[in-house]
C-alpha cells in the first residue's frame, strides 16, 4: 500500500508563500487575528505583519499558507530556527 493511499484527503491544501502576493496575503491574515487580540499583542503582531518575511526568510526559515479548495487562505505557519541558548 503506498502513502498515497493510506493518507487522508484534506480539504485544503498547503503550500510554500513565496510570491509577494502570497506575503500580502499572510500579512492580511495577521492583521485580522490581531483585531482579536489584547492591546500588547496587538503590536506585537502588527511588527511582525509589517516585517514580513523577516525572521521566516527563505534561508532561515519557512513561511506556508493554507487554502480551500477555492483557494481562499485560511491560514498560515511561520518556521524559523530559535536563538542559540547559552549554557552560562
Amino acid at each position: 500500500m503506498s502513502v498515497t493511499q493510506i493518507r487522508p484527503q484534506y480539504p485544503y491544501s498547503i503550500s510554500p508563500a513565496r510570491s509577494p502576493n502570497d506575503i500580502d496575503t499572510i500579512r492580511n491574515l495577521i492583521l485580522t487575528y490581531s483585531q482579536s487580540q489584547v492591546p500588547k499583542q496587538i503590536l506585537v503582531l502588527i511588527s511582525e505583519a509589517a516585517s514580513l518575511p523577516g525572521r521566516y526568510f527563505l534561508l532561515y526559515g519557512e513561511m506556508l499558507l493554507t487554502r480551500t479548495p477555492e483557494q481562499a487562505p485560511i491560514g498560515w505557519v511561520g518556521l524559523r530556527p530559535f536563538p542559540e541558548i547559552s549554557d552560562s
